[in-house]
């Protein structure tokens, strides 16, 4: 955001455009099962599709295009009611 404010626009949407292209990546990637799993360290599957649709959110509302945004923060935080992010991100998109 700060990129667009100084008139850097293509660098700022550039970068919006790789949050877009991460989280798809992530919703697209089957979470593996990792061997520290079992001491607690794995994110469960909504945590890590609500991280997914959290990234998704931040793309969308860079590049303003605000209905897309509140969906996607909206599923993050249905996804992982704990999400801070998606959380304090919602009011400014409702």
């Amino acid at each position: 955001m700060a990129l667009s404010k100084l008139g850097r626009t293509g660098e700022a949407n550039s970068i919006f455009e790789q949050l877009l292209q991460l989280g798809r990546e992530m919703l697209a990637t089957e979470p593996s099962v990792d061997f520290f799993a079992k001491f607690g360290f794995q994110q469960s599957q909504n945590v890590q599709q609500a991280q997914a649709h959290y990234l998704l959110g931040l793309g969308y509302a860079g590049l303003n295009d605000i209905r897309n945004a509140r969906a996607e923060f909206s599923k993050a935080q249905q996804l992982d009611i704990n999400h801070l992010w998606a959380k304090s991100m919602l009011p400014g998109y409702r």
